[in-house]
């Protein structure tokens, strides 16, 4: 078993699941069509990346993480009781702001242990995320 990165990529998987969550949150207190359906690609993205994760781990001999942890939970909690008062506009830049923090968060564990494959595969995700935050601003744009 590959110890350090397992760890690491828990971590990530964890990440992953507060992405899937906060876009399955935010998804329903959308109107416009358009945004609904390309949060819903989003989504479909970070559902993907949580299972390469998971399958990564498990070719490591590890035992993939399958929560958010209590940050998580107090993260949704807020961002759902946020969701019922607020406009498409004032989401989106929630949804922005999270994936933007969860890059950070993602370029800073990545900076430990992780093997030559392992590592392949979160910039290949890390990639996808950036194309969030572009699809996200141009949302933001679009509300204005």
């Amino acid at each position: 078993m590959d110890e350090p990165n397992i760890k690491t990529l828990n971590e990530l998987l964890q990440g992953e699941h507060m992405a899937i969550e906060s876009y399955e949150n935010v998804l329903p207190t959308i109107e416009d069509q358009q945004t609904k359906e390309e949060i819903n690609r989003i989504l479909t993205d970070h559902k993907r990346h949580a299972v390469e994760i998971t399958d990564r781990i498990i070719n490591l001999g590890g035992i993939p993480k399958e929560s958010t942890g209590v940050a998580g939970i107090m993260s949704q909690m807020k961002l759902k009781a946020e969701g019922v008062f607020k406009s498409d506009e004032l989401m989106l830049k929630k949804l922005n702001d999270g994936e933007d923090q969860g890059i950070a968060m993602v370029e800073k564990i990545i900076e430990g242990d992780l093997d030559a494959t392992s590592l392949q595969m979160v910039h290949n995700i890390l990639d996808t995320d950036y194309d969030h935050l572009e699809k996200l601003q141009h949302m933001i744009n679009s509300q204005s």
